[in-house]
C-alpha cells in the first residue's frame, strides 16, 4: 500500500503548521439524552465484565475429587515431626601453635624417609 505523501515534507521546521488540537466541547451544548445512553452502556458493559468472571472463576475450580481432597487438607493438617538423626558430626579438639609445629615436622620427616626409598633416575 502507497504511503500518503506529506504536503509538508521539506518544509523548515519553524514554518510548519502547529499540530491540531480541539477545544473541549462547551457544557450548554451537551444533550441529557447522550449522558443518559452512555450511562446505560456503562452499566451495561460492567454487568458483561462481571458476568464474564462468575463464568471464568467457575471454570477455574478443580475437578470435585480434587476439590474435597484440598478443603479435608485445610480442616486436618497434618504435623510434619521433624526427624531426629542418630549420627553426631565429629567435631575437631581445638589445635595450638605447638600442635601445628609437631605436625609439620612430623610430616617433613616422613617426606624425607619416602623420598629417600625411591630410586633416583640416572640420566
Amino acid at each position: 500500500m502507497a504511503k500518503k505523501r506529506d504536503p509538508e515534507e521539506g518544509v523548515v521546521a519553524d514554518c510548519k503548521r502547529p499540530a491540531f488540537k480541539a477545544n473541549r466541547m462547551p457544557d450548554f451544548s451537551s444533550i441529557p439524552l447522550y449522558h443518559e445512553e452512555m450511562q446505560r452502556k456503562e452499566e451495561e458493559r460492567l454487568k458483561r465484565i462481571h458476568e464474564a468472571a462468575e463464568a471464568s472463576y467457575a471454570r477455574a475450580k478443580m475437578p470435585d475429587r480434587m476439590q474435597d481432597a484440598a478443603e479435608a487438607a485445610k480442616k486436618n493438617p497434618k504435623i510434619v515431626k521433624q526427624e531426629e538423626f542418630s549420627f553426631q558430626p565429629m567435631i575437631n579438639k581445638p589445635k595450638t601453635g605447638k600442635m601445628f609445629k609437631r605436625m609439620q615436622e612430623k610430616f617433613q620427616e616422613q617426606l624425607s624417609k619416602k623420598k629417600s626409598e625411591k630410586r633416583v633416575t640416572k640420566v
